[in-house]
């Protein structure tokens, strides 16, 4: 009855520990939240303010340029060897593809690097348009 009453008392410590663990995990994850939202929201007003003061595509390279060290720093054989790791992955690449002029011209259809890999489907393209079939459509617009 002793033992009993012991187990008893150990599991509810162990499921006391649980909800504070997951009480503490929750209030990290709650201001982890609140920290990415205000760096978005000082990006965003960064951005807004380059724009109102220059045009707006160039106000958008230089704030890729000020805030996007992958694409500005990176030498482009680097970000060769990332898109390769990547080369699987039709929907990551086409998201890349629309994040800055850098990338467009890495994964331009005619590249010799990607005609083989992704770009296996000439019926996919229409111009330089990437037309995604409608799985990997399906998971691009979870992504957005």
């Amino acid at each position: 009855m002793f033992a009993l009453l012991r187990w008893i008392q150990k599991r509810r410590e162990e499921c006391q520990l649980i909800k504070e663990t997951e009480a503490r995990e929750v209030e990290r994850r709650i201001q982890r939240e609140k920290r990415d939202h205000e760096q978005t929201q000082a990006l965003l007003l960064a951005l807004y303010e380059l724009q109102r003061t220059m045009d707006p595509l160039m106000a958008v390279q230089a704030y890729n340029i000020r805030f996007c060290p992958l694409i500005s720093r990176l030498p482009e054989e680097l970000l060769l060897c990332i898109l390769d790791f990547l080369e699987d992955d039709v929907v990551a690449l086409h998201c890349l593809r629309i994040v800055s002029r850098t990338f467009l011209r890495l994964l331009d259809r005619p590249s010799a690097t990607w005609k083989d890999t992704w770009y296996h489907d000439e019926s996919m393209f229409r111009g330089n348009a990437v037309f995604l079939p409608y799985v990997a459509k399906l998971q691009f617009r979870r992504l957005l």
